[in-house]
């Protein structure tokens, strides 16, 4: 294949680069950082437990969306929330504009 793009340096350059394995930089999702959300047990039972530098006052919003975009609940920040009448399943909390997905068992 190098052989019919030796026309232009970046042909070259870009079948070599497909040709290996990509190495991701980062799994974002599972890495704690500043600003983050920390949700925990995850999955979860009953109760989740919200740790977030985002949030900080009352005020500040948080929903739970389904994986179909339905939103289930809207709530102010809280730092334990009731998940008990949630069905099982994979859900997504947004606050902030952030967002991060658990499991509800």
């Amino acid at each position: 294949i190098e052989k019919q793009f030796t026309n232009t340096i970046d042909s070259v350059i870009d079948i070599n680069f497909l040709s290996g394995a990509p190495i991701p930089a980062a799994v974002l999702e599972d890495m704690p950082f500043e600003n983050s959300i920390v949700l925990y047990p995850n999955p979860v039972k009953n109760v989740l437990l919200i740790q977030s530098e985002l949030a900080s006052k009352a005020s500040d919003r948080m929903e739970i969306f389904s994986l179909e975009g339905k939103k289930i609940m809207e709530s102010e920040y809280k730092k334990t929330l009731d998940v008990s009448f949630l069905q099982s399943g994979v859900y997504i909390l947004k606050m902030n504009n952030s967002s991060i997905k658990f499991i509800k068992e």
